[in-house]
């Protein structure tokens, strides 16, 4: 009985004097025996900008006059008078001349007495140069003029990165007026209208670092030469060699007949390959693909390479290409134009994951 009543008693006293301290720590808050609290800012929400941001939050205590707000750890400082007008008031306020660089809010609202409000803390991001010069253009893949309209101009684009909100190509047209067209990050192809013949574009994309960010960013104009229509050379004098299938050899893939096709030797497996002879050195541009239609198309070419030679004896590698697994012709343009008299095409994969697969044609033109 001794033991609980002392550990009554201590109980009792730790009570006491927690509440002295806690009375201690509201003290500032006490008017006439009562602790004041004045209402905080609520529903904080900071917007992110090019060394700026916004604060937006609401004031509903009516005896709000005024409101102070900290950072760099409590270096800088703004006191910002309220003037009431509605019952609920959304307090609006933008700090420029920022370093970029994260940082955090204390807000703090007063009264005419000068009571204070409970701190409410916020964090927001503010950009600058650092992040702007990190900023990548969306890659255009190509920029060709269609083969069957000279004033229009097809833009293929690259992969964008996912905070880009689109790019903005800036060209010239027929009548010599100055034409900005915007495209969203979903529009993997563009058409340019009215294109003047010869001319260049240049393209810049836009970001937004924060889907609340205020400002918008941009990366560097960047100029783009626009390649003529696709001129495919005349295979009639071509003579097509590789592996194959009985009698459906690789001149099947250059006879223009997308009946006839170059079937790969059944009794091997990837690589297969073929060589063209186009007779005379010829300037490349890229390549044109047919694939095999009907229930063919399943089986269709997927991995290649190409090769090309002056002599048919060194080769140079251009590259791996994916072809895509569709019926009309395909061009794979190259970056640069190559000059050759003979190309070689690999075969490594397939879209059914075989060992061989089939072509209907095959060609080669120049921009």
């Amino acid at each position: 009985m001794k033991s609980n009543l002392l550990y009554s008693l201590v109980a009792t006293l730790v009570l006491l004097l927690g509440c002295d301290n806690m009375h201690d720590s509201y003290k500032n808050f006490i008017k006439d025996g009562e602790i004041v609290y004045v209402g905080i800012a609520d529903s904080i929400q900071v917007f992110p900008g090019n060394n700026r941001l916004k604060l937006n939050f609401l004031i509903s205590d009516p005896s709000a006059s005024k409101v102070s707000i900290l950072w760099n750890n409590k270096t800088d400082s703004l006191i910002i008078p309220i003037e009431r007008v509605h019952q609920i008031d959304t307090i609006n306020i933008e700090l420029t001349d920022l370093q970029e660089g994260a940082y955090s809010f204390n807000i703090i609202v007063y009264d005419d007495e000068n009571n204070s409000s409970i701190t409410t803390y916020a964090n927001g991001n503010v950009y600058g140069e650092n992040y702007t010069s990190s900023l990548l253009n969306t890659p255009v893949r190509e920029a060709n003029v269609n083969k069957n309209n000279k004033t229009l101009v097809d833009v293929i684009w690259g992969a964008s990165d996912e905070t880009a909100i689109g790019s903005e190509i800036v060209y010239t047209d027929l009548f010599n007026n100055l034409c900005t067209y915007f495209a969203p990050p979903e529009e993997k192809s563009t058409v340019l209208k009215n294109y003047c013949e010869g001319t260049s574009f240049q393209h810049r994309t836009l970001y937004l670092p924060e889907e609340t960010a205020i400002d918008t960013f941009y990366t560097a104009y960047e100029t783009t030469k626009v390649r003529g229509a696709a001129i495919e050379y005349n295979k009639s004098t071509w003579i097509a060699t590789g592996n194959c299938d009985g009698n459906r050899t690789p001149q099947n893939a250059i006879d223009n007949n997308i009946n006839t096709v170059w079937h790969m030797d059944k009794t091997k497996i990837y690589p297969h390959s073929m060589v063209v002879d186009m007779g005379e050195i010829n300037t490349i541009s890229g390549f044109s693909f047919i694939q095999r239609g009907g229930e063919g198309l399943m089986y269709s070419i997927k991995l290649i390479e190409m090769q090309i030679s002056d002599d048919g004896d060194k080769w140079s590698s251009l590259g791996e290409f994916t072809l895509e697994k569709i019926e009309p012709k395909q061009y794979v343009d190259l970056d640069i134009d190559y000059s050759c008299r003979y190309f070689k095409l690999i075969a490594k994969s397939d879209y059914n994951n075989g060992a061989f697969t089939a072509l209907s044609e095959i060609g080669a033109y120049k921009r």
